[in-house]
């Protein structure tokens, strides 16, 4: 593991670490976001707002989080926390962190959050398998017990499909899969494919409106393939735990300029001064792009990798 502090872009000082194949990027003076991800030295896999396009700068910002507090997208992953509420979700946080190394791990604190009740931290540790183990924790700053579920967003470049397995479980008369909509959501969108086993969605760049879908995936495992790259997210589930927006712990999200690559935590009480951590796996590898979208070829992509 190799670690590097750069100026990137419009991000300031980034700490660029390279473990075998796959390069990241996190931002030490905003965020917490990974910004950059590639493999091999490919391309970014990561979505970046260089031109700051997607922020909230509204009255109810204000109202919540101080004069002139403004929260930008950037891009890269993020850690919210869910439920979501405006203006709460959308946190301020565009301070420095700190950072350290101990071993093979780099953890990224918020130190500061203006009228937040939370606060965020990233924790990567790099494995001896070329995988990357993702911490992301929500600590409670406030004086009270918040409820809520540990958020994990990847906001991924455009142009590829995310996919997602649904469960076959054999429940008899019982329901055995739970997909959850948006008021916006339209299933009719040429973007969205339905087959018997899994969901898929492409980000199309032409779409000119929003989509949003939503699963609960007994597997925890999402994906996104994108420039002859596969991004594989895998996350633990509990049968017995309750989750947010109906139930669910996997969510995709595009729009015009990025795809969202979601995975949530089981809803939890956290006590003043408490934090809750909910840990993704992250693997990389070469991966033809898809022509089209079956139960076939989706399932032979997730037996070779």
């Amino acid at each position: 593991m190799n670690i590097e502090i750069l100026e990137y872009k419009n991000y300031g000082k980034t700490a660029f670490i390279t473990h075998g194949n796959i390069k990241l990027g996190i931002t030490t003076e905003l965020g917490p976001r990974v910004i950059y991800m590639s493999y091999n030295g490919g391309e970014n896999l990561f979505f970046e707002d260089i031109n700051r396009e997607t922020m909230r700068n509204d009255p109810p910002m204000s109202d919540v989080f101080g004069k002139d507090a403004v929260w930008y997208l950037y891009g890269g992953h993020r850690i919210w926390m869910s439920p979501e509420a405006y203006p709460e979700t959308y946190l301020n946080d565009n301070f420095p962190l700190k950072y350290e190394q101990n071993g093979n791990s780099v953890t990224f604190s918020q130190q500061t959050l203006p009228n937040s009740k939370i606060m965020t931290e990233l924790k990567l540790v790099f494995e001896n398998d070329g995988a990357v183990s993702v911490y992301n924790t929500v600590k409670n700053v406030s004086s009270e017990t918040v409820n809520g579920s540990v958020w994990a967003l990847s906001v991924m470049a455009q142009g590829g499909v995310g996919f997602v397995k649904l469960s076959d479980e054999n429940t008899g008369l019982l329901p055995n899969r739970r997909i959850v909509l948006w008021p916006y959501t339209k299933l009719s969108d040429k973007r969205l494919t339905l087959t018997d086993k899994f969901i898929a969605v492409r980000q199309d760049k032409t779409a000119g409106c929003d989509f949003k879908i939503a699963c609960e995936s007994k597997e925890g495992t999402v994906y996104y393939l994108n420039k002859n790259v596969l991004f594989k997210k895998t996350f633990a589930y509990d049968e017995n735990a309750q989750y947010p927006d109906w139930g669910v712990n996997c969510e995709f999200f595009t729009g015009n300029n990025f795809f969202e690559l979601e995975s949530l935590s089981a809803l939890q009480d956290i006590p003043a001064g408490s934090s809750i951590t909910h840990k993704e796996i992250w693997a990389l590898s070469e991966c033809d792009s898809l022509t089209e979208i079956s139960d076939d070829l989706l399932e032979k992509i997730i037996k070779n990798h």
